[in-house]
């Protein structure tokens, strides 16, 4: 009925189809929609845009089937994380069965992966994230090579494996805000389809500045198990829709392990706010039934059962990946064989415009914070208990402690005295506070794509 069309239609557009049919032939709702179902299902040809229009709010006076009540017949299965007869944990995971388009692929798996840079300029882009960290301002650099440390050792930017830098230049530089305004461009098509599919209404896009990642080889960032990103309640408004992801800027492939569709069933506002991890929410289901503390074989058990519906995405150089921030995903803990380079993207929808951080942050120029509510750290918590005065790796052949770090690798005026130890602040302040030239001001057309413009 809509696959032959070979385009995406909007919610509106759908409904009135199936009201057509309907009233026409005189069939239940139900019963149209399942054997549209029935259709894409044995079919060959590519019809996944078909799909999500399927699903609507009920009410009252809706006949409408909600997709989501038909995923173990269709292309979603429920999972459940059971123990002793009681749900402790569930959610859904999407069966691949087409070649989907960018946004089939936002819609039904949670991910979608989008070409930003042509293969044939990405070394230009790779200089320009390369002289750019070169002359990040709050760092101390050997004089006649200033990608070392004062020690002479390969410049660290953020401790910790996972490299995601920290600093406010990583987030104001004028190389990431060209680089924003691209992606932007290449995303809003993409977000248009995605919110045309969810409803009738007019959505504005903004971009949620993030930081960059430069990863040494050696390297290895922490495993994370499998969690949700989760912006706090506060922060959203009725509707929104916060995505994360990030641009390859590397010459090889990167990759993003999660549960593909396990973002289908839930939003923002139902799900525990910030780092919302799989093991809380089993350990919470073990309270919530009275069965005591789970054991770390039982843990083991519950999370393998979880890991064995992971997918690993593949993201291309020069490609962006695009995906819901609270589908169920992990870090995996995988050492970098080179010198690894990205760009952290977010996105939101939004019924009507407005920044989610003050004005001041980018006037100041100053550390954002993340997608999720939280603010980007140069180091862990672990670092500043246990590293203070002893080593560890700070990347390959290279230890220090994190006094040590912090003394050769920035600017005294960035330091400060804890507990009558002199260190990098965990959190940073803006390029303002710590007196460094800024960079260009933010023009009012710039500012848009953070502020909204309406798709």
């Amino acid at each position: 009925m809509f696959a032959h069309t070979g385009k995406l239609c909007s919610q509106k557009i759908i409904r009135e189809c199936l009201q057509h049919v309907h009233t026409k032939y005189n069939m239940a709702m139900e019963d149209i929609i399942n054997s549209i179902l029935e259709h894409i299902i044995s079919s060959s040809i590519t019809v996944g845009m078909c799909i999500p229009t399927l699903k609507y709010e009920k009410g009252d006076n809706n006949l409408v089937l909600d997709i989501l009540h038909n995923y173990a017949k269709f292309l979603f299965q429920k999972e459940n994380v059971m123990v002793g007869g009681n749900m402790l944990y569930s959610y859904l995971r999407y069966d691949a069965k087409f070649q989907l388009s960018p946004v089939e692929d936002l819609i039904l798996s949670g991910v979608g992966v989008i070409e930003v840079i042509p293969l044939g300029e990405l070394s230009k882009y790779q200089k320009m994230f390369d002289d750019t960290l070169l002359e990040f301002p709050e760092y101390r650099r050997k004089f006649s090579d200033k990608s070392l440390d004062a020690n002479s050792n390969s410049l660290v930017y953020v401790a910790g494996g996972f490299a995601a830098l920290g600093n406010p230049s990583s987030f104001h530089n004028n190389f990431v805000r060209k680089l924003r305004r691209k992606a932007y461009a290449k995303v809003r098509g993409v977000m248009k389809d995605y919110a045309s599919f969810m409803s009738d209404e007019k959505f504005y896009l903004s971009s949620l500045p993030d930081r960059m990642m430069s990863r040494k080889r050696g390297q290895a960032p922490v495993a994370e198990a499998w969690h949700r990103d989760v912006m706090p309640p506060g922060m959203l408004k009725d509707g929104d829709e916060i995505f994360g992801g990030w641009i390859n800027l590397d010459s090889k492939p990167q990759t993003f392990s999660c549960v593909l569709g396990s973002h289908a069933d839930k939003t923002l506002q139902e799900l525990d706010p910030g780092f919302a991890t799989l093991e809380g929410s089993i350990r919470r289901g073990y309270k919530k039934h009275n069965l005591g503390e789970i054991s770390s074989k039982d843990m083991k058990a519950k999370i393998d059962s979880v890991s064995k519906n992971g997918n690993v995405v593949t993201i291309p150089p020069g490609h962006m990946i695009v995906f819901p921030q609270y589908i169920l995903h992990e870090v995996v803990a995988k050492k970098a064989s080179y010198d690894m380079r990205r760009l952290f993207t977010g996105w939101r929808l939004s019924k009507e415009p407005g920044m989610l951080y003050p004005d001041k942050l980018f006037q100041d120029q100053g550390v954002i914070p993340l997608p999720g509510g939280m603010i980007p750290p140069m180091y862990s918590r672990n670092h500043l208990s246990y590293f203070q005065t002893k080593p560890f790796q700070v990347s390959a052949g290279v230890k220090y402690s994190l006094v040590e770090w912090s003394k050769v690798t920035f600017e005294e005026r960035c330091l400060v005295n804890h507990k009558d130890i002199i260190l990098i602040p965990r959190h940073m302040k803006s390029l303002k506070d710590y007196g460094f030239d800024l960079y260009k001001p933010y023009t009012e057309d710039e500012m848009k794509i953070y502020t909204g413009i309406k798709l």
